[in-house]
């Protein structure tokens, strides 16, 4: 369980970077559009200077004629046209103009905007109802006046201010950012919508696994009825068998596992006749033939389960001894399952412990002392030591 929410806990956290970096990125990208919305557009053209890579700006003089004023003095006419061409990936919007002539002069007349002089400077803002007002990515847009002055003058100082139309879906940022959130809320969908199916499916495996405890408790009991001095010892035994697992650090599964297995090692005895079960007194080799049966029996009634991983073995191999002496195979050493010798501990133990037909419990001395003899013998040497580490430190009593 533990291991469940901590998993689940680090996929939370991955969740929240993943949307801090998407919450970090659009807010980067917001102040990256509001900066170049607002951070003027601003080109000039002179001696000095030329037009740059952003916008363009040209000025001909498609003709000229010599006229006289309204006082009747001679002057020269001149029609000038000026282009804006646009080279940025933003509309150019919100500009205006400054046209800087040589020498002073006159309008006579104008198109496609507002020209405002003052002595030798004149301010051009674009009409907002024509499409000049908005020159888009690689347009060239123009605009026009006619002069009268003394002479024929070239035009070609000029200062542009104006502002970029800058869309947040102009940034290809936008769309990676995008594509995250999507993917991230999807993502989230897919893991509540698991999450909930999973909460589903453990409320459901702890209703199932209440009910396999519990049937094999009831099994248990009817095993220990069978025997007046063993009541209570397949509960007993369990215990003893986890707290063992635990000592030896086995994982979390398995020592739910041992429990189960060790609760069911017995269950073979439901098939050994009650006279020689509850015999009084010493059983004959041909009775002790019959009770040996009973692991063999277990194996039988066991080995159509496959939810519990080792519950056969629990219930066949737990009398096999570690020197390679016991039954019903001989197994020897490591040959043998951890769990049935685990429960071949815990089932020696408890039967020290408790009275029998045939002889009083042993005190907590002479158990350690039969634990420590067959160590190697009848016992793993390393789960009788911690059988023996916990009796003697009170764990197990």
């Amino acid at each position: 369980m533990r291991g469940l929410i901590e998993k689940g806990r680090k996929r939370f956290i991955q969740f929240f970077v993943v949307l801090i970096g998407i919450i970090i990125g659009f807010t980067i990208l917001g102040v990256r559009l509001w900066y170049d919305r607002t951070t003027p557009v601003r080109v000039v053209v002179g001696e000095e200077s030329k037009n740059t890579s952003m916008v363009n700006i040209t000025a001909n003089i498609p003709k000229h004629w010599d006229d006289v004023d309204g006082e009747g003095n001679p002057c020269v006419g001149v029609q000038y046209d000026f282009f804006v061409e646009n080279h940025m990936k933003w509309p150019l919007v919100d500009w205006e103009m400054l046209i800087t002539i040589p020498k002073e002069a006159q309008i006579d007349s104008s198109w496609s905007g507002q020209f405002l002089m003052t002595d030798n400077e004149i301010l051009y803002r674009p009409d907002p109802d024509r499409d000049i007002y908005r020159v888009k990515p690689g347009n060239k847009e123009n605009f026009g006046m006619v002069l009268m002055s003394d002479e024929l003058m070239v035009i070609k100082d000029f200062l542009l201010v104006g502002y970029k139309d800058a869309k947040i879906t102009g940034y290809i940022s936008f769309y990676v950012l995008t594509t995250l959130a999507v993917f991230w809320v999807l993502s989230l969908a897919w893991y509540v919508t698991m999450k909930l199916r999973t909460q589903k499916l453990e409320k459901q495996r702890v209703k199932d696994q209440k009910i396999i405890v519990e049937t094999m408790q009831i099994i248990a009991g009817f095993i220990d009825a069978k025997d007046e001095y063993t009541t209570g010892h397949s509960s007993r035994v369990s215990k003893y068998a986890t707290r063992l697992a635990e000592k030896m650090k086995l994982p979390e599964e398995q020592i739910k596992n041992i429990g189960y297995i060790a609760m069911m090692h017995d269950c073979g005895k439901m098939g050994v006749r009650d006279n020689v079960l509850n015999k009084p007194g010493k059983l004959t080799d041909e009775e002790m033939e019959i009770m040996r049966t009973h692991t063999i029996l277990g194996g039988k009634v066991l080995q159509s389960v496959t939810a519990i991983e080792g519950m056969l073995e629990g219930a066949l191999y737990h009398h096999e001894r570690y020197d390679g002496t016991g039954y019903p195979e001989g197994l020897k050493g490591d040959q043998i399952p951890l769990f049935a010798r685990i429960i071949c501990v815990a089932d020696s133990f408890d039967a020290m412990n408790g009275d029998r037909v045939y002889r009083k419990h042993l005190d907590m001395g002479e158990i350690i002392r039969e634990l420590e003899d067959n160590m190697g013998k009848q016992f793993d040497p390393e789960i009788a030591g911690h059988m023996v580490d916990m009796l003697r430190s009170g764990e197990i009593q």
